[in-house]
């Protein structure tokens, strides 16, 4: 489904995206409406609340209307889709980034590049990965509101029985298959815990693949590069780590629990994000746990890869001056901070002010500002799709990861050739 040509300057509600429209965008949503849909419940959807309160109360000129939107994006983003194609847009959304570059193809998205220019907002204000992916094709497609990063979570009292140091988690992969095996227990032919299911939680392929010292991606050719012989030797390593254990049982294991296998510890080990230290409040408030960066082949060069939200202002915006006063205030550090008790924020200085007493947050953050972010193309979904049926056909012995990675790399170049 088309919108219209993906390069051209806003088209929304507005003759063009000039500096003198943009700079006169507080005047021009004077007394309008902005409706704002989002798809969040729980504590994500009371931190969007506040937020969104947080702008009304300092923009009384502007009437917000926020609109809860279940399974917003479920299906392509089928319900707002056809909002846009009815003509029914609504102004702003809370959007996830990954999908930026597929919509802002498809010219769903207004393009507030001039807007960015005009206001002269600073990119250096947010987390690297945060900023690059809501730019698409040099063009700017929303403003990024929330991120998130990765590390091991390890079980303290699991170290201490398996006779391991709780103060010394695994730094290479070497010792994290180590101790992998002797956080394992089995009773007789039964197993009762292990030590470490790879692809648990937040162990998707992209996780191995840069921890292996992969990549996913050619800028100058732009081209997928799946098969990258370092994510090859990812893949090889998770195949060879199911090898050595029951598949079905760690399956089995993990779906009896019926919350968070860490939390519930049938896993000793697994890699997570920020929300999974808060699952685990909620679970298990007294486990006793750590963090530490992913360890990697050699014990160095730790990486971590994050993704996250953004506030977007979809083609047909009544009122897109007015959505861009929205946008630019959840970036804001009184919205950061309401967003925060749900998120990580994508501003440094919010992250240390509201986590400086939280030494889980605070490690993962040590490693946001050299955190990866996942190729920003239209066909970024099909990848990420692909590359999780590689890795669940490799564990399960059911193909080469060699020809695994073979085979994503050719579909999705194919696809993107065709987009």
């Amino acid at each position: 489904m088309l919108f219209g040509c993906s390069q051209a300057s806003e088209t929304a509600g507005t003759s063009n995206g000039s500096s003198a429209n943009t700079a006169a965008s507080g005047s021009a949503s004077a007394g309008k409406t902005v409706t704002f849909w989002h798809d969040k419940t729980g504590v994500a959807g009371e931190a969007i609340t506040a937020a969104a309160n947080a702008f009304q109360a300092d923009h009384p000129e502007i009437k917000l209307n926020v609109v809860y939107v279940a399974d917003l994006t479920v299906g392509g983003g089928q319900k707002l889709l056809s909002a846009v194609a009815g003509g029914t847009a609504p102004d702003a959304v809370f959007f996830d980034r990954f999908q930026i570059a597929s919509w802002a193809d498809q010219g769903a998205l207004v393009d507030v590049t001039d807007r960015v220019s005009a206001d002269k907002l600073d990119k250096n204000r947010f987390y690297p990965a945060a900023w690059n992916e809501v730019v698409y094709k040099d063009r700017v497609y929303g403003l990024p509101v929330s991120t998130d990063g990765r590390v091991l979570y390890y079980n303290k009292d699991h170290f201490k029985e398996a006779g391991l140091d709780p103060e010394k988690p695994p730094a290479t992969i070497k010792e994290l298959e180590e101790d992998a095996a002797k956080l394992t227990v089995k009773d007789g032919g039964t197993y009762k815990r292990f030590g470490l299911i790879p692809w648990s939680t937040q162990g998707n392929f992209y996780t191995w693949g840069w921890v292996f010292g992969g990549d996913f991606y050619n800028t100058e050719t732009g081209e997928v590069t799946a098969n990258n012989p370092k994510n090859v030797e990812a893949l090889q390593w998770l195949q060879q780590f199911a090898n050595k254990y029951d598949i079905s049982a760690m399956q089995s294991l993990s779906d009896a629990s019926k919350v968070n296998p860490f939390a519930a510890g049938v896993t000793s080990m697994v890699i997570g994000n920020n929300l999974t230290s808060a699952q685990i409040r909620d679970a298990n408030p007294k486990l006793d746990f750590g963090v530490t960066a992913i360890p990697t082949p050699s014990g160095q060069n730790n990486v971590t890869w994050s993704g996250g939200y953004s506030v977007v202002i979809p083609k047909g915006a009544k009122n897109p001056d007015g959505a861009w006063e929205l946008l630019k205030y959840f970036t804001g550090d009184k919205a950061q901070e309401e967003l925060a008790k749900a998120y990580l924020s994508v501003v440094h200085s919010v992250n240390e002010k509201v986590f400086k007493d939280d030494p889980i947050n605070t490690r993962i953050l040590s490693v946001l500002n050299d955190a990866r972010w996942r190729p920003v193309i239209p066909q970024g979904q099909l990848l990420w799709n692909e590359l999780q049926s590689a890795m669940d056909l490799a564990v399960n012995n059911k193909g080469n990861p060699q020809e695994l990675l073979d085979g994503v790399t050719d579909k999705v170049n194919a696809a993107l050739k065709g987009s």
